[in-house]
């Protein structure tokens, strides 16, 4: 469990279809679907000026995706050292001036793309 956030999620690993290779059922659920709707996206790409990997870039419109299924700020005290990582990760972003958004269910990952007619 203390890799949780650096190494990887919860759930299963493997690959979908296409052979993109995900860290967590969400996960899964998610790069399919991006799959299925032909938009072109980024897995585990590297934040810019940093040694941190995102969860997904979606190239089209610049959109970088932190997927957290377990709810981080609900366990920071559990996840300790993984939450700290967390954190620093979400300053990045910001620091940068990031495009970026945290989801923690398919149904909100879901609505980004509908709100802008991508699917």
């Amino acid at each position: 469990l203390k890799q949780i956030g650096r190494k990887g999620g919860f759930g299963s690993k493997g690959y979908t279809d296409n052979g993109v290779y995900y860290e967590s059922k969400i996960e899964k659920t998610c790069f399919e679907f991006l799959e299925k709707n032909k938009i072109i996206f980024t897995p585990h790409k590297t934040i810019p000026n940093s040694t941190k990997i995102s969860d997904v870039y979606i190239d089209s419109i610049s959109l970088w995706i932190e997927i957290d299924g377990i709810d981080r700020e609900k366990r920071k005290e559990w996840l300790s050292e993984n939450y700290r990582y967390w954190q620093q990760k979400l300053e990045i972003y910001k620091e940068q001036n990031l495009n970026f958004v945290i989801v923690k269910t398919f149904e909100e990952f879901f609505k980004i793309f509908k709100e802008r007619g991508m699917v």
